[in-house]
């Protein structure tokens, strides 16, 4: 029976795959938002980074990995709805505060079967889960279907395909399948893809290439990761920016598939997440942020920073010393540079 719906539907949303984008349409993709992802459920915390200027927030369903790895199809949608219900005040004040919200599957069904590196989502591994994945889009949908504080869905958080079981789809063939399900309930919402682990360089090979309404391509880039991880898990505080080879002509050429691919395919794109760790060395976190935001705002991007009052490594609001937990009395430099941009959105 599933079968057949799923098949209804990606006939349906094969006419819709056809249709000519409407001038509201274009305007949509061509709209421009700049802000932050956010893990936490405080409506303050909306309310402040709305009042720095952001007219974004890119909010991640996630359910702990000590449940959702372990949950049954059943456990899952407890576990989901549960989750949902955290989420259905956030939207609500999204909308009333003008502050839009790009909604993200972080947990899919059965979570991750592997953590090993790269890790593997159970989606890609056993059948129930990739089944169960349509039926959350449903409950998803059905859920904010016409919710004025949704930007778009993102289907599901940096695909993690390091293989695919028999008789199950790649994230490539299963992508336009969920956007479908996603249609045949609400038309007009815009999706997100995202490559497998959010990598730029997996655009190409392994993600669909959607060219209809309404669908972009949502991408992280943590370029490189040494610099990104310095000073965690006992890491050395060590990686200075600029210096030497790694500088602004770095920074755009790890994003030049990016570019190439939508030179290609004329499909919108957004950078969904990137960071810069706040204690690296002689200010770099500033002037990464700063050449990286230049090269994102050159091709016209929108862009989400990583992250909002989560942990302080990332935080905007911290100094630049690691030994300081508290966030600064101060305005950062790197907090008067987001603003700064954040002051240009609409």
């Amino acid at each position: 029976m599933y079968s057949k719906i799923l098949a209804v539907l990606c006939a349906i949303g094969c006419i819709v795959l056809l249709q000519t984008e409407s001038g509201a349409q274009k305007r949509a993709s061509a709209a421009r938002f700049r802000g932050m992802t956010y893990s936490a459920n405080s409506a303050s915390d909306l309310q402040d980074l709305r009042a720095i200027g952001a007219n974004v927030v890119v909010l991640q369903l996630t359910i702990p990995a000590n449940l959702v790895d372990s949950a049954s199809v059943t456990e899952y949608r407890i576990l989901l709805d549960n989750t949902l219900k955290t989420v259905d005040p956030l939207v609500e004040i999204c909308g009333a505060i003008g502050l839009k919200m790009l909604l993200v599957l972080s947990s899919p069904p059965g979570g991750a079967v592997s953590i090993a590196t790269p890790p593997l989502h159970r989606v890609f591994a056993e059948k129930a889960f990739q089944d169960e994945l349509f039926t959350t889009w449903q409950t998803i949908t059905t859920r904010y279907k016409g919710k004025p504080g949704i930007l778009a869905f993102d289907l599901l958080n940096e695909p993690q395909q390091r293989s695919v079981a028999p008789g199950l789809d790649s994230w490539k063939a299963l992508a336009p399948k969920l956007i479908q399900v996603v249609r045949a309930i609400d038309p007009d919402r815009y999706i997100y893809i995202e490559p497998p682990y959010g990598n730029p360089d997996l655009l190409s090979k392994k993600t669909a290439i959607v060219k209809t309404a309404n669908v972009g391509y949502n991408i992280h880039t943590y370029f490189p990761s040494k610099f990104r991880s310095q000073g965690l898990d006992g890491r050395p505080i060590d990686v200075s920016y600029p210096k030497g080879k790694f500088n602004k002509s770095q920074l755009k050429k790890s994003v030049a598939k990016v570019i190439l691919f939508q030179k290609r395919n004329k499909v919108p794109v957004i950078i969904g997440e990137f960071a810069a760790p706040r204690w690296a060395p002689n200010q770099s976190s500033f002037r990464y942020l700063r050449d990286y935001i230049n090269i994102f705002e050159s091709q016209k991007w929108s862009w989400m920073l990583h992250a909002w009052r989560e942990a302080d490594v990332w935080s905007i609001e911290h100094s630049d010393d690691p030994s300081d937990p508290n966030p600064s009395t101060t305005k950062t430099d790197r907090q008067t540079l987001i603003e700064g941009y954040f002051s240009r959105n609409p």
